[in-house]
């Protein structure tokens, strides 16, 4: 887990008012949208830069001033960066920054950094400054999403060595790893079986199969259909693409379109991005019983024309498919 200092909310709305070098940050903290925000110890101030790089997975290699003289009732390690200073203080495994401020007037001026904790610690207050259950909340949120993005980035690398094998036909195996990291070695999430066919004289497409088998402890979890989302989006990006028969999932593509989709996910993965799905481009008819919340999960529904699709766009914005348009006017109205 990460030990980068990270600041605490209440240093964010009350202490770093000036200094961002855009505007983006401070409004989205003035708006109450931390979420835009998030990891909160990649903020790009100056300060919170220095105390982030200051703080190490090894707390031998730990780099601060030493801890701040005027305060007595907790350790505040001291971090400089320019004019601005920080208090930070580690509790077990996280680093907070709980004060920032501008060294002014000779540490005379009211405002001043140090004077600030100052006052604090005369009236004894300096634990109205430690990280609040509120900021424990967002750490253990941030900490088990840069789990989950891990684990896509290893499954986003088995998956590409597994298209680079099948690119020219044939088939393979891919065993998925847990995502927990209290897992035993070897235990696995799920295994997924690509098999690809190539064209023909009288069939010029490439022939995609992927087929899912989940552990039992995750077959009925949120986490196996974003993985299923994350490996159709891997394989071909087009939501309306695949089509879902008997649980196996299929696709044609254009001759030779995987081996170049190798390539996007190689660039796409250099880069530490994940595969996204592709949105179509038609509005589609479908059973409105639970679609607006297979819309929040980001569930596929099936269409009246048979084809699966994630209901998160605007279907008023988008030109209706022709087949559901026919095969809607079809059913009588009485």
């Amino acid at each position: 887990m990460s030990r980068r200092a990270r600041p605490t909310l209440r240093v964010l709305r009350e202490d770093l008012g000036d200094g961002w070098p855009t505007p983006f940050t401070r409004r989205a903290i003035e708006a109450g949208d931390v979420a835009a925000v998030q990891p909160l110890n990649a903020l790009d101030h100056p300060i919170l830069q220095k105390a982030s790089s200051c703080f190490t997975e090894d707390p031998a290699d730990d780099s601060f001033v030493g801890s701040i003289a005027s305060v007595s009732s907790a350790q505040l390690l001291e971090i400089k960066s320019g004019q601005w200073r920080a208090g930070v203080v580690v509790d077990n495994d996280a680093c907070w920054v709980v004060a920032a401020g501008l060294a002014k007037g000779g540490h005379k001026d009211r405002d001043d950094f140090y004077k600030s904790l100052e006052r604090h610690e005369e009236n004894g207050t300096i634990g109205s400054l430690l990280p609040s259950q509120e900021d424990r909340d967002i750490l253990k949120k941030e900490r088990a999403s840069a789990i989950v993005q891990m684990w896509q980035l290893e499954v986003q690398s088995l998956l590409l060595g597994a298209m680079q094998v099948v690119a020219h036909g044939g088939d393979v195996d891919v065993k998925i790893p847990s995502p927990d990291p209290q897992a035993a070695d070897g235990e696995i999430f799920a295994q997924i079986s690509l098999d690809v066919a190539l064209p023909e004289d009288d069939y010029p497409h490439e022939d995609i199969t992927l087929e899912f088998s989940f552990a039992e402890r995750w077959m009925n979890s949120q986490l196996s259909w974003h993985l299923t989302v994350q490996v159709l989006a891997t394989v071909s990006p087009p939501e309306v693409g695949w089509d879902l028969t008997g649980g196996v999932y299929s696709n044609l593509l254009e001759p030779g379109a995987l081996a170049h989709r190798v390539c996007e996910v190689k660039a796409l993965h250099t880069r530490g991005e994940i595969a996204k799905t592709a949105a179509g481009t038609l509005a589609h008819y479908t059973h409105r019983k639970n679609l607006a919340q297979r819309s929040v999960d980001g569930m596929a529904v099936l269409a009246l024309c048979g084809t699966y699709f994630v209901p998160r766009t605007d279907p008023d914005a988008l030109e209706v498919c022709p087949a559901c348009w026919s095969l809607h006017s079809e059913i009588p109205s009485g």
